[in-house]
């Protein structure tokens, strides 16, 4: 009985996790084909699923950003970039590079020029 109930359990595992992989295959692909309301609709469901996960939160900024709304896409990087370094991953890093660098262009988008060089000084420091 506990040998079926392991394996009931690793199937459930398995099945949760093709669909985390499909649903973000999908935000992924909305966000490539610039279906931003698509692409924040999925990055959310990430992101309440997993709040903490740098990168689900950078592809909620990123649809966030491209539909124009700055603040908010500045607000969603701002809780990545911390989440990404402390991974402590190369790859992370040369993404907070890439966010901090959007943040200071969203930035320049709302004439506020002195964050935006402030961005773009500490995305060098990532790079």
């Amino acid at each position: 009985m506990l040998v079926v109930c392991i394996l009931l359990a690793g199937m459930i595992a398995s099945r949760a996790a093709e669909s985390e992989v499909e649903l973000l295959n999908r935000a992924n692909t909305a966000l490539n084909a610039k279906d931003w309301p698509a692409a924040k609709k999925l990055f959310r469901q990430h992101t309440s699923a997993a709040p903490t996960n740098w990168l689900y939160l950078q592809g909620l900024a990123d649809a966030t950003g491209a539909q124009g709304k700055y603040p908010d896409a500045i607000a969603g990087y701002d809780k990545a970039i911390p989440l990404a370094l402390a991974t402590k991953d190369e790859k992370a890093r040369w993404a907070a590079g890439a966010m901090l660098t959007q943040e200071g262009l969203f930035y320049l988008r709302q004439n506020k020029f002195a964050q935006g060089v402030s961005a773009f000084t500490k995305a060098t420091q990532h790079a």
